[in-house]
């Protein structure tokens, strides 16, 4: 037998990639694959996505002006912000606990309960969106946060939206 003992398969890019992971897989629930991903409901606006207590996210992507109507948006943890205690919740900051951390050395993954206010189980259906009941984070290496922490979570960056008909 010649060569490697085993025959591992190639992988060519053809053309040029000008739109990331969604334009290679389509978008949608295809998009989880690339790793854990915190999935909102949003209201797609002139502006930009509506994420309720989160505020109004920037869109990769996206013309905003031909864009309306009930969309989900993808939200990578490395996107969530995380400030310990609860700071002023307006201005698309929301406070919750941490809930579990997981400690990688090199980062860490926790996962944020939202305070009833915030979350799903406590917004009547015709209030803007609601937050799901958590939310995933990733952090820098540093000391894990004790479950029980109280915290404050902001988006940072633009997020991949699809509508809710994908």
């Amino acid at each position: 037998m010649r060569g490697h003992a085993h025959s591992w398969p190639r992988c060519r890019g053809i053309g040029a990639s000008t739109g990331g992971y969604e334009e290679f897989l389509g978008i949608g629930r295809r998009a989880r694959f690339i790793g854990e991903a915190n999935r909102l409901p949003v209201t797609l606006t002139p502006d930009g996505a509506d994420a309720g207590a989160l505020g109004l996210l920037d869109m990769r992507g996206h013309s905003y002006s031909s864009e309306s109507g009930a969309a989900v948006a993808l939200i990578r943890p490395e996107q969530i912000t995380v400030q310990i205690g609860h700071a002023d919740n307006s201005g698309g900051h929301v406070p919750g606990t941490v809930e579990h951390c997981d400690y990688f050395g090199h980062d860490m993954m926790i996962s944020v309960r939202m305070h009833a206010a915030t979350s799903t189980t406590a917004v009547p259906e015709s209030s803007p969106q609601p937050l799901p009941l958590t939310l995933l984070a990733r952090l820098p290496a540093g000391t894990p946060l004790a479950v029980g922490t109280a915290v404050t979570l902001a988006v940072r960056g633009p997020v991949t939206t699809w509508a809710t008909s994908d």
